[in-house]
């Protein structure tokens, strides 16, 4: 399955189940899904596809997936940026790149460029 779940921390039982299905020609079975996941409004959140290679933004509120990024290269980070409506980074390990993105008013995902960084970035720490 191709999703996250929120849960209840003091009982540990899912209380929602997000479920997306992959993009076209990427539907073979994987342990491991999402990676990195970071809220970026009240509402929305990001979770990256290290091994499906995709970003998927998602109104939790709602349940509805509202856009998906898929000029990446196996994303396993997403950070957002401190003060920066709607803009974060993405670790690309497959290309060493640190990409930044953001996620409009509109909730879609839009690819801002990207930086090379080195070999297989993970994480970012953003500092005030």
């Amino acid at each position: 399955m191709d999703g996250f779940f929120e849960m209840d921390v003091e009982s540990g039982k899912v209380t929602k189940l997000f479920k997306y299905d992959p993009p076209r020609g990427t539907s073979d079975p994987q342990e491991v899904t999402y990676h990195g996941v970071e809220m970026l409004t009240d509402t929305v959140l990001v979770a990256a596809s290290e091994g499906r290679s995709y970003v998927d933004a998602v109104d939790v509120t709602r349940g509805a997936l509202l856009d998906r990024l898929t000029d990446v290269a196996k994303p396993c980070c997403v950070e957002k940026i401190p003060g920066a409506k709607g803009r974060f980074l993405i670790s690309n390990i497959a290309d060493g790149t640190l990409q930044l993105a953001e996620l409009t008013d509109g909730g879609k995902l839009k690819s801002l460029g990207k930086a090379k960084v080195g070999k297989a970035p993970k994480r970012v720490a953003l500092l005030p």
